[in-house]
């Protein structure tokens, strides 16, 4: 199988110049059912094309392509959207989303989100997650029941079911509170249990109604190959037994990929699989997506922190890595001389087009395509081929949509301005009220869009290090300048860690430059007698640090050099960072 398989490059295009002086292109779905893909940012707006038209074009910028093929929406009710996902028969779309007061996931008509539907899309139902302002961290659908998805916050684990018919009538399937997050979800192909990984690197095996069948720890050999913690950043289940597993840690560029065969009462049993290059941006999130084709018994693997897509097939019965052979593999061009990461994945299977492979010439039966969303905000197309005349023909006809039979969600229920985008744009003398919400936001974006995608990207790196800092259970200051010390590329290889504070204090100019005016007579010795009088402080059982507000501290309780110091750090790793 591994010489039949190639992915054959077909063009990229680079997305919308709209968009160019940004990289906040986060999320690409396609929808093979009717015929059009989705591209979406974290902050609500997303980008609509006929998958037909798309693929008969030269390969050039989009703004080639007619009006009629492309739509642009601003769904500004949206704050922080963490990922967009078709279920599995693509009737729906979920949104799930990271807001300032409490994690959703948004469902909406698949339909709505088409290049011909006029209207905006609203949601059918939207599902609270929590009443406090937590993390989602994975959200998965179920790959064979249309209304069973899966989500993962911070602090639980829930499955919801819902009625295709009406899915306002959804109902919470199962839900587990959880002692350590959970960083990755994977449903069986057949859909009858989930096994998730979690952050102290365990993997858990549930049923759909979050009944445990099974728990195991990590291999033996895992503590032995990261020195600080570590944990499991991917997994897809890819048969009723098996499992691939990712490991990593941060404060390391290793990434440790196995699978995990379990079978009844038996003990597990961890097969290495050596083939991951070190991650080539050490200072991206180290999170690892799945793309399954068991039509074809193989599965696509790609990382925010890798350049390439992995691929793993079974061979004569038994999962292993595949070898692709050059140029018939994914992997991300260089931009401007650096490296480029991939964002995400989709695959179609309603594609059209037909492709040459080599002496097999074309191919009559079409193949799927694989979209590929890069760090430098460019879409990589390629066919998957199967270099085998009895494969299985995955390609599936084009629904047409009837727009006036397309169900919306209730609109009065969402303002085009909300609370979120005022608290993002308000100012003491320019409050949004319902009245002129809309025309007060237009404005506002016409004027200050550059300050608006530089606070957006600023609170996504927030966002990101809150989360590491949470998952790490570093929730105080200390915890703070702990991890702060522990990933300082500069200085991190000092084992004493008096010594490392010391010689951050006299080299790491980003942080002095923040001291230094406020504290100019601190010498790096009475700096390092200073954090290490934080680190003495008793912990207190409240947290000081949360992902909603990040670093809170009682200011009488430190003295001015300590909060200074404190501060700067906050600032060096963007963690919010407030004294009350």
């Amino acid at each position: 199988m591994n010489s039949n398989l190639q992915f054959r490059h077909s063009w990229q295009t680079q997305l919308p110049p709209f968009w160019q002086d940004s990289d906040w292109w986060k999320c690409v779905a396609i929808n093979s059912t009717y015929g059009f893909t989705v591209i979406g940012n974290p902050y609500g707006v997303i980008f609509s094309l006929w998958n037909d038209q798309f693929e008969q074009r030269k390969p050039n910028i989009l703004a080639n392509l007619d009006d009629s093929a492309q739509r642009r929406l601003e769904l500004w009710y949206l704050s922080e959207v963490a990922e967009i996902k078709f279920n599995c028969n693509e009737s729906l779309l979920a949104i799930t989303e990271n807001g300032p007061d409490a994690p959703h996931v948004y469902l909406f008509n698949a339909a709505t989100f088409s290049p011909r539907y006029d209207e905006k899309p609203y949601p059918l139902t939207i599902v609270d997650l929590s009443e406090s302002p937590i993390l989602i961290t994975t959200f998965e659908w179920n790959l064979v029941n249309p209304a069973l998805f899966v989500v993962a916050t911070t602090e639980t684990l829930t499955v919801v079911s819902f009625s295709l018919k009406d899915a306002t009538n959804h109902r919470i399937l199962g839900k587990k509170e959880l002692e350590v997050p959970v960083t990755t979800v994977s449903w069986n192909a057949k859909g009858t249990s989930l096994t998730v990984g979690d952050t102290d690197g365990k993997i858990h095996r549930y049923n759909p109604k979050l009944e445990i069948l099974r728990s195991v720890e990590p291999p033996t050999l895992i503590p032995s190959v990261f020195e600080t913690k570590f944990s499991c950043s991917g997994l897809c289940q890819v048969s009723k037994t098996q499992c691939i597993v990712v490991f990593t840690s941060e404060t390391s560029a290793h990434l440790h990929l196995m699978l995990l065969t379990l079978r009844g009462k038996k003990p597990p049993f961890w097969r290495v699989w050596d083939v991951l290059p070190p991650a080539a941006d050490p200072f991206a999130a180290k999170t690892f997506n799945f793309l399954p084709v068991f039509g074809w018994d193989m599965v696509m693997m790609s990382s925010t922190c890798l350049t390439d897509v992995f691929t793993f097939g079974r061979v004569n019965g038994a999962w292993k890595p595949l070898e692709l052979t050059e140029p018939f593999f994914i992997r991300t061009p260089i931009y401007n001389g650096e490296k480029t990461f991939i964002v995400d994945t989709s695959i179609c299977f309603s594609s059209t087009k037909s492709v040459e492979v080599g002496q097999f010439g074309q191919i009559s039966s079409p193949l799927p395509v694989v979209y590929v969303l890069t760090s430098n905000i460019t879409l990589l197309v390629y066919h998957l081929a199967l270099l085998d005349p009895n494969r299985p023909n995955l390609w599936k006809p084009v629904r047409s949509i009837d727009t006036s039979d397309v169900k919306n969600g209730p609109k009065e229920e969402h303002m085009e301005a909300t609370d979120y985008v005022q608290r993002m744009f308000s100012r003491p003398d320019t409050l949004l009220n319902s009245k002129d919400a809309e025309t007060q936001t237009n404005k506002i974006k016409r004027e200050s869009a550059s300050a608006f995608i530089i606070r957006m990207k600023q609170k996504e790196k927030e966002l990101h290090t809150l989360w590491r800092l949470v998952t790490m259970k570093k929730l105080t200051a200390s915890g703070v300048l702990e991890v702060y010390a522990d990933e300082n590329p500069q200085f991190n290889q000092i084992k004493d860690i008096k010594t490392r504070w010391e010689e951050i204090f006299t080299g790491d100019q980003q942080l002095l430059r923040k001291i230094k005016p406020e504290l100019p007579k601190l010498t790096a010795e009475q700096c390092v007698g200073v954090v290490y009088s934080i680190f003495k402080k008793p912990v207190s059982k409240k947290p000081s640090l949360n992902i909603a507000s990040g670093l809170t501290v009682r200011k009488a309780s430190y003295s001015t050099a300590a909060l200074t110091i404190l501060k700067a750090v906050c600032d060096a790793i963007s963690c919010p960072f407030a004294a009350v």
